[in-house]
């Protein structure tokens, strides 16, 4: 149902929910430390926590500008966020906001 603002009608928008394909990309952060299951890491592909490295990236050392693969937003330079290294592919490594990470 539409409601009035003014003269206007605007719509309703339905909450936004994530399309089923990028919903199980999500993990539950209680569940996150137990589960060692590989799973698909956009950007990265399927990798269990413990066969990727992690590292915090300060917003000094920050130097250049990236792109986020799980939000496709810009890491703009000066931005402290997370770049993760799968330990057996090096070539794949991949910068990420640190909330993006943190939720994925």
């Amino acid at each position: 149902m539409a409601k009035r603002v003014g003269k206007r009608k605007v719509p309703e928008v339905p909450p936004w929910t994530a399309p089923t394909w990028l919903q199980s990309g999500f993990v539950d952060s209680q569940t996150e430390e137990a589960n060692t299951t590989p799973r698909l890491i956009i950007g990265i592909g399927m990798y269990a926590d413990s066969e990727l490295s992690v590292r915090r990236v300060t917003g000094q050392s920050a130097t250049k500008r990236y792109d986020c693969p799980l939000c496709n937003q810009h890491i703009e330079q000066g931005t402290p966020h997370v770049v993760v290294v799968p330990r057996d592919a090096p070539e794949f490594r991949r910068h990420f906001h640190s909330p993006c990470w943190k939720r994925r």
